[in-house]
Parts: structure tokens; sequence; C-alpha cells
């Protein structure tokens, strides 16, 4: 993970988690649970505010939530005390076992990584799902020049084809792709995208 990003989360993090949990998951989510093995082991990459860690547990997945913020997990474990929340980050994950998932959520996290980390991040992903694990991936897209905002944090710009390209050649299968422009900024894009981990 982008070490200026980390910081600026862990000095905003009240701010940003409180914002993050204004934001509904089943609007954001939306074909989840038909990606999903349902009550399986999932992993949330990623989980800053801890608000999706809440949401899957509430829906009967056993979740685990990973986030490189110490500030960010601070205010997820005081918000949701009873969740599992532990410090990680791509593009390695090394502190989880080869296949300890059946189910990642990845979102909105790849853009914080610098575009050379991208293929190592999409090799970890699959290593800690079992074959036939699923993923469900969100990012951002800005149409701005800058990748960084006034805070420090990095938004690399990642064109869908080629994360689609990455997750294949990390031993994914595609299973959706779809993109939708932000509603509250224009310049914002966000895409979604779920994928297999192959069994072979």
């Amino acid at each position: 993970m982008d070490v200026t990003t980390v910081q600026a989360y862990d000095v905003r993090a009240p701010e940003l988690a409180a914002g993050m949990r204004r934001f509904a998951p089943e609007m954001i989510y939306v074909g989840l649970s038909d990606i999903f093995h349902a009550g399986r082991a999932t992993a949330d990459i990623g989980c800053g505010s801890g608000r999706d860690v809440a949401w899957l547990q509430a829906l009967g997945y056993q979740v685990v939530g990973y986030d490189a913020s110490a500030g960010m997990l601070h205010e997820a474990r005081t918000v949701f005390p009873d969740s599992d929340l532990r410090q990680d980050s791509l593009p390695d994950l090394a502190s989880i076992p080869d296949g300890a998932y059946w189910n990642v959520l990845c979102s909105a996290v790849l853009m914080h990584l610098p575009q050379e980390d991208l293929p190592a991040a999409m090799v970890a992903l699959a290593r800690i799902l079992v074959p036939g694990g699923r993923l469900y991936l969100t990012f951002r897209q800005r149409c701005e020049t800058s990748e960084r905002e006034e805070d420090g944090r990095l938004f690399t710009a990642v064109a869908m084809d080629t994360l689609a390209l990455l997750l294949e050649s990390s031993g994914f299968q595609i299973l959706l792709r779809s993109g939708k422009a932000d509603e509250l900024r224009p310049d914002v894009h966000w895409a979604k995208i779920g994928a297999e981990r192959n069994s072979s």
C-alpha cells in the first residue's frame, strides 16, 4: 500500500470513517450475494470503517477485515467491537495463509496501490482464495491529470480491461464487470469486477 496514502488515512481516520458509514453497503454491492459463496469464510481487504465487515456478518458470512491504517482500524473497532479486524495490506497480505477464504471483498483499495504493485496484488488475492473462491472488486477512477488528492492519497487510474487481464493472468475467470458514474462527484467513476479463482 502507498505509504503516504496510509498516513493520510491515519490522520483523517475519524472523518473518513464517519463518511464511509453514511453509505449503505447493499446499495454499493449490488449482485454480491450472487457472486459470493453463502455463509463461507470471507475476507474484507481494505475494510476501512468496518461498515462492510459488520454488514457481511449480518448476512451470515464468517468475516475477517484487514486494513493497512491503524487509525482506520481503531475507528472500526470502536464502532464495531464484535468484528474481527486485523492489520495487513496489499500487495502482499503476508499474514493471510494460502487458501484461507472462499470469498474476498476488495472495495476501493486498488486505486491506492502504485501501478507497479498491481500484478503482485492480483496474485495475492488469488493466493488467499480456495480454488473456486470468489472475488468482488470495486475501484475508483478519476478523470483528472493528478493521481494525488490534496491530503496525499494516491488514486491510481486503472483501466477496466487492464485489470481484467491482470486478474485472468493471475488465475481468475471474470464473472461480471460493470461501471457507474458517482452520483455525487461527476469527475469520479466506479468500476466493479466479479471473478472466480480457477480450480486448476
